[in-house]
């Protein structure tokens, strides 16, 4: 009976070391082959930590426009806020930007006119030190017709 153990044991180690060298096989494959620019995935938040926004209507004529991101430590942090209004296509009627070591962020009220549809479109970026580009991200707000 121990030997019928044993051989099964030994059986499913040279399975399972077939199946895992395979594997491995077709990740190195796959690992080095050339990827260009078009077909490549970029991993986000390599750095940047957190990020986040508000956008809010105050009164009939004023927004409230927000933007906050946070990287690790012995980087830099920019967000940019831009305040779009939609006339046919989205213009950027109004842009601020704030660069800090670690945590960078932009807090605006902004009178608008009204009859028009307003949006944020912001910018979370992370450099090094010597302010060279690591990564960044860019997202939308909500809506706000006015």
């Amino acid at each position: 009976m121990k030997k019928f153990f044993c051989l099964i044991l030994v059986i499913s180690m040279v399975v399972l070391n077939s199946v895992c060298m395979a594997f491995n096989n077709e990740h190195e494959n796959v690992a080095y082959r050339n990827i260009t620019t078009e077909d490549s995935i970029s991993p986000r938040y390599v750095v940047i930590m957190n990020t986040s926004y508000d956008f809010q209507k105050l009164s009939q004529d004023k927004l409230k426009c927000v933007g906050r991101t946070t990287v690790e430590p012995y980087n830099i942090a920019k967000v940019i806020v831009e305040l779009q209004r939609y006339e046919n296509d989205w213009q950027t009627v109004e842009t601020w930007t704030d660069t800090c070591e670690i945590y960078a962020r932009v807090e605006k009220e902004h009178y608008v006119e009204k009859n028009y549809t307003y949006r944020l479109k912001i910018t979370f970026e992370a450099y090094t030190e010597n302010m060279r580009f690591i990564e960044c991200n860019t997202v939308y707000s909500n809506e706000i017709s006015l």
